[in-house]
């Protein structure tokens, strides 16, 4: 429907800080870091694609540096219990997986509902907030884990750095509690893999999409909202190796699906499905190639506003309450700390809610979407490794 050329950058960079060989502090780490994002449309987000589930996870919320974690870290009784304070997110410890941020629309490190919030008002990465988290790992395959922090939407805007008025607890809407327990057969299996189990919730008051406090249709009255107590969800996740053959050749599975439990959030459900191939020809053992399908059910009430804004502005057609991407990623690696990767995607049924699109166009079926992501990674070409107290859950 239209043509435009969008370009961003993200750069990221931080210290974890060993404070037993710095201090005497035994199993104390601090964390610091920093991300910055400029270009893109004015707002930061880059939303090309048509959808608010699969934008590029590199971009938004909006163009600054930021602050992005600052806390303390303290591993007790052998590595058997851990607990993180300060500021940060719960994103960095739950619904994660290290295989998402391979793609590159709708989801990094989290299943989508957590990488965006579209299920609650919890800041996202780059965005932090007062926070604490505690694991528990009761034997060498399994933990259990706990955390809450504060909801705080004016953050995505006000929260750079400096960060002003960040430091205030006074814009928090709610607080948002995650909980999670998992399973991990552990890298020195042939064959590895790890399940987890998890539920959220958040207690900032949740506006209806659809209906206004006297039950009519904002499209039409433009009233406010009705109001609804917190949003609330289960999820699960997996990912198992189904194949390896000397050194990083393998083909590992996963998948995910998210289920709305409180009946307010966007996304009612998610599902995810998908492999990574690393080393997919014998003479590029260090390239991969990654393929992802997600669905989406879609809040009714969400997509029955937009069939009013249709209506109310005198065009007829009806948008489709859900959605479906399919993504294949390929990254080469060129040398140490350099890859080359890239990727096509097709989405059925674009919702059109992201934030420039302000009349939705019920013809659109499809959107397709292609590019290449030219990436360093410092650390990796300087040859420089972790610590050992680097988080392994």
């Amino acid at each position: 429907m239209k043509k435009e050329t969008i370009v961003f950058h993200e750069a990221y960079f931080g210290a974890d800080l060993d404070m037993d060989r710095i201090a005497g502090l035994s199993g104390t780490v601090i964390r610091f870091a920093l991300d910055s994002r400029f270009g893109g449309n004015p707002q930061g987000v880059n939303d090309m694609a048509g959808s608010g589930a699969s934008y590029f996870h590199g971009s938004g919320p909006d163009n600054q540096t930021r602050l992005t974690q600052l806390e303390i870290e303290q591993h007790l009784f052998h590595d058997r219990l851990r607990f993180s304070a300060g500021r940060m997110q719960l994103a960095s410890f739950f619904a994660t997986s290290r295989l998402y941020c391979l793609f590159q629309l709708g989801m990094c490190a989290n299943l989508d509902p957590v990488t965006w919030s579209s299920n609650s008002e919890a800041p996202f990465w780059p965005v932090s907030v007062w926070a604490g988290e505690v694991t528990a790992i009761p034997s060498r395959h399994s933990y259990f884990r706990l955390g809450a922090e504060e909801s705080n939407p004016e953050q995505y805007y006000s929260g750079g750095f400096p960060w002003g008025s960040g430091w205030s607890l006074n814009t928090a809407t709610g607080v948002h509690i995650m909980v999670e327990a998992g399973y991990e057969t552990g890298h020195k299996t042939r064959l590895p893999g790890r399940y987890d189990i998890g539920a959220y919730e958040d207690t900032s008051p949740v506006a209806d999409y659809r209906y206004d406090v006297h039950g009519g249709r904002i499209a039409f009255t433009h009233a406010p909202a009705r109001m609804y107590s917190g949003q609330s969800g289960i999820y699960a996740q997996f990912e198992q190796t189904v194949w390896q053959r000397g050194g990083p050749r393998q083909v590992t599975v996963f998948g995910g699906l998210v289920v709305d439990t409180s009946g307010h959030s966007l996304q009612k459900d998610y599902f995810l499905l998908g492999f990574v191939c690393n080393g997919p020809f014998s003479g590029r053992p260090y390239d991969f190639l990654a393929f992802k399908a997600t669905g989406h059910r879609l809040n009714r009430n969400a997509t029955g506003y937009l069939n009013d804004e249709i209506m109310a502005s005198g065009r007829t057609g009806h948008m489709v309450p859900h959605e479906e991407t399919l993504e294949l990623d390929y990254s080469a690696h060129l040398f140490a700390g350099v890859r080359l990767a890239p990727f096509a995607a097709f989405i059925f049924h674009p919702d059109q809610q992201v934030y420039t699109i302000t009349q939705p166009d019920p013809r659109v079926a499809y959107s397709l979407s292609g590019g290449v992501e030219l990436s360093f990674s410092l650390g990796e070409a300087a040859a420089l490794t972790p610590f050992g107290l680097a988080r392994s859950y």
